[in-house]
């Protein structure tokens, strides 16, 4: 029995896999307006418990300690990067991005920066403020907000589920149409099989996606845990590569056109995430 629940749980992950990565088989470039879809139905129910539980907020809760408990940094780390990576899908999708972009991307990531930051930052401390009797932050486990939202009403954990299954599905989406792209480009310039440089009519790399589409069906069913340290040891190397490759490129080849050059003032700015990284 345990074999065939198994069995049953991966088949309904590979059916919301495949699923979730069809629009990107049809339209890559319609996929950022259903992502605007997405986003707005992620916001709504956000917004909705950040303004009724702030009438219920006790400021006191956060101040309190974790009681002698020790504060598990590695795994902090692992979740903030797991929820805030991402940034550096720009520069694989700055074709659709609209001119002139040395003016829309800066504009674009310091928005998404400043709206992803703040609305993290007011539900955990809305939902610390209001649940302290129920659910104390220092006892909270995955699924804990669903049931902090129970005490606003049943209908806000309707909304918060809706929330979290939509956020999850853009984040999926809008990774696998990076990786599509970032493939395609990589096969465009030779350093990876041509084939997976085949597009449709429509645009959308369906080799590139096919293969991404396996890779990730492979890997469905391991442990959500494991697959988040694979996840995020490659895209920290990656990132790390990123990095090396921005500050070579702009000492060796400092004239080459760029989509949007960052001023110089800004380069303190990779220390901390470079630490981070380490």
């Amino acid at each position: 029995r345990k074999h065939v629940a198994a069995m049953e749980v991966w088949l309904w992950r590979v059916v919301t896999t495949v699923l979730l990565s069809l629009p990107t088989f049809v339209s890559i470039r319609s996929v950022p307006k259903l992502l605007i879809v997405l986003a707005a139905i992620t916001g709504l129910p956000v917004v909705a418990f950040i303004l009724v539980g702030m009438t219920r907020v006790q400021p006191a809760v956060w101040f309190e300690s974790r009681h002698g408990k020790p504060v598990s940094f590695g795994k902090l780390v692992n979740v903030l990067f797991w929820n805030l990576e991402g940034w550096d899908c720009i520069s694989t999708c700055s074709a659709l991005c609209a001119e002139p972009m040395e003016k829309t991307v800066p504009r674009g990531l310091f928005a998404a920066l400043g709206l992803t930051s703040t609305q993290y930052l007011l539900v955990l401390l809305v939902a610390a403020g209001i649940s302290q009797d129920t659910h104390p932050w220092q006892t909270w486990d995955d699924g804990t907000l669903p049931s902090i939202g129970f005490s606003l009403g049943q209908w806000m954990v309707g909304l918060l589920m809706t929330a979290s299954v939509v956020g999850n599905a853009g984040q999926y989406l809008s990774e696998f149409m990076e990786q599509s792209y970032l493939l395609q480009g990589a096969a465009d310039i030779g350093i990876v099989p041509r084939v997976l440089g085949r597009v449709l009519p429509s645009g959308a790399p369906f080799v590139a996606n096919f293969a991404q589409l396996v890779i990730i069906l492979s890997l469905l069913a391991f442990d959500f845990g494991d697959i988040l340290i694979f996840d995020n040891f490659f895209c920290a190397t990656a990132m790390l590569l990123e990095f090396i490759a921005f500050f070579a490129l702009r000492w060796r080849r400092p004239d080459m056109a760029r989509p949007y050059r960052t001023p110089r003032a800004l380069f303190p700015m990779f220390l901390p995430a470079a630490a981070v990284l380490l």
